[in-house]
């Protein structure tokens, strides 16, 4: 349901000179026997620029990965709402979102975030390219931990 298939087959679909510039990193621990993932990686022509980190990840180590993120992918299928949005919102990165669920409503004038439809990989290619063109940019999150 969190879409990372659709995020791994476009990353995957890269040419070599689109994907030269990029470094994919997936944080997360898969569950209930959910190998494609690993499988997609693991055949990926750009293997090499992926890091995997299939397991619980602490607070410090979600901490590590928000701080060395340029942008968030997050192409779910479906979703009532995401912790990981509200982080990267925080930490101020742009961030790729499917419209699924309250997604659409949590980002509402989020000026990084990029909408997508779920399940549609030409228009998550393009939201991830637009993304990529906010890289090192910060905006402010209209919400608050508060």
């Amino acid at each position: 349901y969190k879409g990372l298939d659709d995020l791994l087959h476009v990353f995957n679909g890269l040419s070599v000179e689109e994907a030269s510039g990029l470094w994919l990193t997936v944080v997360g621990e898969t569950w209930e026997g959910c190998d494609e993932p690993a499988r997609l990686i693991a055949t990926s022509p750009h293997s090499k620029r992926i890091t995997f980190i299939n397991e619980y990840v602490p607070d410090e180590v979600v901490s590590a990965a928000f701080d060395h993120a340029d942008v968030v992918i997050l192409p779910y299928r479906r979703s009532s709402s995401s912790g990981t949005l509200h982080v990267a919102m925080s930490c101020g990165l742009p961030v790729v979102v499917t419209e699924v669920g309250g997604l659409p409503e949590a980002a509402e004038g989020y000026k990084g975030a990029v909408f997508v439809p779920p399940g549609n990989l030409v228009m998550l290619e393009a939201g991830i390219m637009q993304a990529v063109r906010m890289a090192g940019q910060r905006f402010t999150d209209p919400r608050s931990w508060s």
